[in-house]
């Protein structure tokens, strides 16, 4: 798999505190607020870093019929081709 061209893209590294941290507060508003911030990473090609993933490092995400799902993922040594 080829890595997204870093020119492309713009960054956003995904803090479980910044978005999800208000879940057992209030959940109603984090659902809205994760729904924003997912068509935003859709609509400006945002790459997220997934801190806390074992499995998927990197990734980038689409929209379907579903609602935003994952559409490519990849490594930071692949994304910085190391």
């Amino acid at each position: 798999m080829q890595a997204p061209d870093r020119q492309q893209f713009r960054y956003a590294k995904v803090f479980g505190d910044a978005l999800w941290g208000n879940y057992f507060s209030d959940p109603l508003t984090t659902l809205k607020e994760k729904e924003k911030f997912l068509n935003k990473a859709v609509d400006e090609e945002y790459i997220l870093f997934l801190e806390h993933d074992l499995v998927i490092e990197c990734c980038t995400v689409q929209h379907t019929d579903k609602g935003v799902r994952i559409k490519e993922t990849f490594t930071l040594e692949e994304f910085f081709g190391e």
